[in-house]
């Protein structure tokens, strides 16, 4: 199966970082990318949107555009403006209560919505990316959990009858045709202009923001692309298999109705004990016929504190791997690369550095005490290692005479290249520097694994 793979995009807006990154992401073997384009943007920076779309494209990058966090109906981190200048457009809770959340039924929001559609068009997209459309979440509005919207005065009326005040099967029904229907509306808005639609779906068909017929949805004239993103780790669930049951529903959902299917998986928040399960989720994709997967977000959204974790670098590297199979190890090609590109994939690589250690921190710190510890008695720091870690060591060791005035720290390395896989010619230099258990041996070698340091 030929997998296509692309990543979403956010949080830099000056054109010549964005152009690095989008090299980057080309290079890596990426073939689509999906630039978030808040009310911020539509306000601020319409043009630098437009002049990223158009760098992305010259790359040969297909382009979404998601309303991130457009009236707190979609997903995203972002804020809206717009709610705050038409608070009578908004979600009414089941208490009376009115919250900063634009209505899906309410005209004047689907006006808004329209015309962040035509910038997001006048922009250069590809695709309209409609990003978990949902009703109001009500611990983002500091309501308690068990509220839920909406019963503004738009939609008591759609709603045909007096409305009741608990969310009954009646109610969800009532909320899940209106989405479907706001859905349907936007998607022949943005047809009628020439633009095409992905719909990403929450993984939920039950409960208070789940469709409960997808078919519903996929069946929309003007859709192209039906998505969804199995989060696991948001709805605590193993990945392999709730990856697997929304690919399957994915895949066989788009295929009765005649569109692409798209899968989105997390690499943010993830550790790298999170890896394997990263790796069984795009298995799960690819196994049930999906070809089209894409992951949130580039370099696994390391640049954002509440998305990012130490090991931010380490799961980039393996979702890549992972869609499409190249790494910044990889070497394929590499005499036909520009200096440019060598440069910016060593220095890629190095951003896996400052993770390692602050991994290996408390282990760090105590060895660094018990060496301390054997120097204030009289003992020695000794190096040992061979080839090119092993002179290295030893360029530190003979630093350390001249910088700190000292004769404690010094480096045993194999005579030449060839000796780094002779075991007992480490052991017999160890002997004949009369090492001791006053003495702290620091054993240096890359692969962790060289006979004669190890």
């Amino acid at each position: 199966m030929s997998l296509r793979a692309g990543c979403s995009y956010f949080g830099v807006r000056i054109l010549r970082h964005v152009r690095r990154d989008l090299e980057d992401l080309a290079a890596r073997g990426y073939t689509g990318v999906l630039h978030t384009f808040s009310e911020n943007d539509l306000a601020y920076y319409r043009g630098t949107m437009a002049e990223i779309v158009a760098a992305s494209h010259e790359l040969g990058l297909e382009v979404q555009m998601c309303p991130w966090g457009l009236g707190r109906t979609f997903g995203g981190e972002a804020e809206s403006r717009w709610v705050t200048f038409h608070p009578d457009a908004c979600q009414v809770l089941d208490d009376g209560r009115r919250v900063a959340t634009g209505c899906l039924n309410n005209p004047a929001y689907r006006a808004f919505c329209k015309e962040w559609a035509d910038a997001a068009l006048e922009a250069g997209t590809d695709f309209v990316f409609w990003d978990e459309p949902h009703w109001t979440v009500p611990e983002h509005v500091g309501a308690e959990v068990e509220r839920w919207a909406c019963r503004c005065d738009v939609c008591q009326e759609q709603f045909g009858a007096p409305m009741p005040e608990e969310l009954t099967d009646e109610v969800l029904a009532f909320r899940e045709r209106s989405t479907v229907d706001f859905l349907r509306e936007m998607c022949a808005h943005v047809a009628s202009r020439g633009g095409r639609n992905t719909i990403c779906l929450l993984p939920l068909t039950e409960g208070a923001h789940g469709i409960s017929d997808w078919d519903a949805v996929a069946s929309l004239p003007g859709l192209s692309k039906l998505a969804t993103d199995p989060y696991w780790k948001n709805f605590g669930e193993p990945a392999g298999p709730f990856v697997e049951r929304f690919a399957t529903l994915l895949a066989e959902t788009a295929s009765r109705n005649s569109v692409e299917a798209q899968l989105w998986l997390p690499s943010f928040g993830l550790t790298r004990d999170d890896i394997p399960e990263l790796e069984a989720g795009v298995a799960s994709a690819l196994a049930a016929g999906v070809a089209d997967v894409w992951t949130w977000g580039y370099q696994a959204c390391g640049h954002m504190t509440s998305l990012a974790t130490p090991d931010a670098p380490l799961v980039w590297e393996a979702v890549t791997a992972a869609l499409t199979g190249r790494t910044s190890d990889t070497v394929r090609d590499i005499d036909l690369r520009s200096t440019r590109e060598l440069v910016r994939e060593i220095n890629d690589s190095d951003k896996g550095v400052p993770a390692a250690v602050g991994l290996a921190a408390d282990a760090l710190a105590l060895a660094i005490d018990a060496i301390v510890e054997r120097l204030r008695d009289g003992g020695r720091l000794i190096y040992v290692g061979a080839g090119t870690s092993g002179r290295l060591a030893q360029l530190d060791a003979l630093e350390c005479g001249p910088t700190f005035s000292t004769d404690q720290v010094v480096a045993i390395v194999a005579p030449s290249d060839a000796a780094e896989d002779d075991a007992l010619g480490g052991a017999a230099d160890i002997d004949n520097k009369s090492v001791g258990s006053s003495d702290a041996v620091l054993a240096v070698s890359a692969s962790g694994t060289t006979p004669y340091t190890v």
